[in-house]
């Protein structure tokens, strides 16, 4: 993101100190008044930046011109863009007409009088509604269906979020709303300075309390959509792009030219971090590709290095820890010197649990000896019995409203999910208690075994619990160290010695980010910040990372206070560290 600071750099520049023109991203321009900024035509705008005095005669339309070699669209395609570069009348009145946007509905209707209709208002049914706004499907919180938008197909728009700097102090948020660029920097008739383009807003806003149809008053929320709507230069949203029509008849061709790429391994990376099995009268083998490690350290973590051989030639494997000494016989690795990277898909922890034994552990890769650095770690999780699972849906959608997708009163969404049937690293099920004033001795075992592991939000490594859900008592694990012979010798790791403020389980952000640990400085990119304190939560899965300091209270807006996080001092950074709804990804615990 570039903004354009003060002269004395004490703070965002402005127009005339009026918080609704913020300088361009780009600056000034030698030769144009700030209101030609538009001239500039970054990216091929129709009009060229200029206005029209008669803008909403069809004569105003500006076909397409050349494509801008700031067009971010690959060969073929470019960045649709508005047929006036107007941004209102001489009166300030914003009367464009709405087809004038390339993401408009058919009607040469002004934007003033389109939205005083509340015609950007989408209704829950056609019922009442102008033949050119009728089908708008929304999935409420998700994004809208203009597939159908009018009798036409515009497409499906998800939403994209957006960052504006007088938003939300500048963070990306309202990832449900869909903000999209046009090519056109719009400007008024006066020497007012231009500062904005035109964008298309869509708000799928399910927990505003809006009501647009009286008819259906149970039925809430924002649901607009602005086909002309404004944003800042200096904000960011998404890009569209449209057949270049200028493609086929100018005759041009830009092919997308590639860089040779670096090495990549990518072997393993969606593997699972957990492996669950049922105790069996028998020793059992798990066997885990370590793939994955050097996967994610090359892909994720800025670790190139790791793809040298040197860096696999004596792969170890040892038991981090465990609630049951008794759980594991042996810890080997199959193939530890690989000879070449291809060869590293032949290299797998070997891990023998014994029979009649359930429990947890966390067992760790390291190559050369079991104190280096952590290459990766996985849970290994033994339960008592079968790990069952049950569907629940959460209620069923009103099906009279038919403009709103799966619309639900009091969820974002219908969501028909399939629990599993205990907490994660629990040994058995909570048990049906026949008297809850007296459970029996059989009873209480299974509460007891049923609390499983603690985990910080986005890290893949389970803490332990340290306490039983029964009495409260507490309980050690064991701090493993696995011989040359794959045997193992244990050393305990009390709860008063985990919880230790002053040891070193515990540890705060400014010590896990100092030089000697992470090693985040102030001038790192945000990803290079993102990843050291990853690696440093790879290198250490069993510390509890906490914040050095909380975010400050935001006493004008107090739903707007940022959250603290483990990963970084600055909020909302990775928020897809166990995915958003798609697939999952590295850093989730199971698979």
């Amino acid at each position: 993101m570039i903004y354009v600071n003060k002269d004395d750099n004490s703070g965002i520049a402005y127009y005339n100190n009026n918080a609704n023109l913020i300088v361009n991203w780009f600056g000034k321009m030698p030769g144009l008044n700030d209101s030609q900024l538009p001239e500039l035509n970054l990216w091929s705008d129709n009009s060229q930046g200029k206005i029209n005095a008669n803008y909403n005669s069809d004569a105003a339309s500006q076909p397409y011109r050349s494509k801008s070699p700031y067009d971010p669209c690959p060969n073929g395609w470019r960045i649709p863009s508005a047929l006036v570069a107007n941004l209102a009348s001489s009166t300030y009145v914003d009367d464009i007409r709405v087809d004038y946007s390339p993401f408009g509905v058919r009607t040469n209707m002004a934007k003033n009088v389109f939205e005083a209709n509340n015609y950007h208002k989408i209704k829950p049914t056609n019922a009442g509604v102008p033949s050119f706004m009728t089908n708008f499907k929304l999935y409420p919180n998700f994004g809208f269906d203009l597939s159908n938008a009018g009798g036409f197909n515009m497409g499906i728009f998800p939403g994209t979020g957006a960052i504006v700097f007088n938003a939300h102090q500048g963070q990306y948020t309202d990832q449900h709303q869909t903000t999209l660029w046009t090519a056109t920097m719009a400007r008024h008739f006066d020497a007012t300075p231009a500062v904005s383009a035109r964008s298309l807003f869509l708000i799928p806003d399910k927990i505003q309390p809006d009501v647009s149809d009286p008819n259906y008053p149970t039925v809430q929320g924002r649901y607009w959509y602005f086909p002309l709507g404004s944003n800042s230069t200096t904000d960011a949203a998404g890009c569209r792009c449209i057949k270049d029509p200028l493609y086929v008849v100018n005759d041009y061709d830009f092919p997308t030219e590639y860089l040779t790429a670096e090495t990549e391994y990518v072997e393993g990376l969606n593997n699972p971090n957990t492996y669950q099995i049922v105790k069996s009268t028998s020793p059992t083998v798990v066997s885990i590709p370590v793939s994955k490690a050097f996967a994610v350290q090359s892909q994720l973590l800025n670790n190139k290095e790791i793809l040298n051989t040197v860096n696999f030639n004596n792969l170890k494997a040892n038991i981090l820890w465990t609630t049951n000494t008794n759980l594991i016989n042996n810890v080997a690795v199959v193939n530890p010197s690989p000879s070449s990277l291809g060869a590293i898909s032949s290299s797998r922890i070997s891990v023998t649990v014994n029979p009649n034994q359930s429990g947890n552990a966390v067992v760790t890769l390291h190559n050369g000896s079991v104190s280096n650095p952590v290459y990766w770690s996985w849970h290994i999780w033994v339960t008592d019995n079968a790990v069952g699972s049950y569907n629940y849906t959460t209620e069923l959608p009103i099906s009279s409203v038919t403009n709103y997708v799966n619309y639900v009163p009091k969820a974002d969404n219908v969501f028909q999910t399939e629990f599993m049937d205990r907490n994660l690293g629990a040994t058995d099920t909570f048990p049906v208690v026949a008297n809850p004033l007296t459970p029996t001795v059989a009873e209480l075992a299974r509460i007891k075994a049923s609390t499983g592991l603690h985990y910080q939000w986005g890290r893949k490594d389970p803490l332990p619990v340290f306490q039983y859900a029964d009495d409260r008592a507490s309980y050690p694990v064991y701090l493993g160290s696995v011989t040359a012979s794959g045997t193992t010798t244990y050393t305990t790791l009390s709860n008063a010695a985990y919880n230790d403020l002053g040891g070193s389980y515990i540890v705060p952000y400014n010590t896990y980010s100092n030089s000697a640990n992470a090693n985040v400085q102030a001038g790192d990119k945000v990803s290079d910040k993102v990843a050291k304190v990853l690696s440093y939560s790879v290198r250490n899965p069993l510390v509890y990372m906490i914040p050095s300091s909380f975010a400050p209270y935001n006493s004008a807006v107090p739903a707007y206070t940022n959250g603290t996080d483990w990963l970084a001092n600055e909020p909302n950074l990775a928020l897809d560290r166990w995915g958003r709804g798609g697939k999952k990804i590295t850093f989730r615990s199971l698979s």
